[in-house]
């Protein structure tokens, strides 16, 4: 099973406008599915948006992912964030979460170093 866990920090720079509804619209495909969820809180004047999401499948779900984040990144210049993701079902990242990373508008995969290898740092 797919496993998706993040968060996002949106920042507006100053010459950005703080659009709500854009921002709910990026984070549509990310919350269009029962085994997911994408959320927008407001605390303290700060914008969070949290990610989750379990799939039997991977059907395109890390494409919506990278393709948020690229767009946040694009809406929001100096927004950041981190989103865990494991990909049981492929052969080569089976055992290990990837950490798909925005940070000064740019989207990189990074490899995990917290809790990979799955099996011996948090399954056995």
């Amino acid at each position: 099973m797919i496993e998706v866990n993040g968060w996002a920090r949106v920042v507006f720079a100053e010459n950005e406008t703080e659009d709500l509804l854009k921002l709910k619209n990026l984070l549509y495909h990310l919350d269009r599915y029962d085994n997911q969820k994408a959320e927008i809180n407001q605390f303290n004047g700060s914008i969070s948006i949290y990610i989750e999401g379990h799939h039997n499948h991977n059907n395109g779900y890390t494409d919506d992912i990278i393709n948020f984040l690229k767009n946040l990144g694009e809406t929001a210049t100096r927004s950041y964030a981190l989103v865990y993701v494991r990909l049981p079902d492929d052969p080569d990242l089976h055992d290990q979460f990837q950490v798909y990373r925005l940070a000064k508008g740019t989207v990189t995969i990074e490899n995990d170093v917290f809790l990979s290898p799955c099996r011996s740092v948090i399954e056995d």
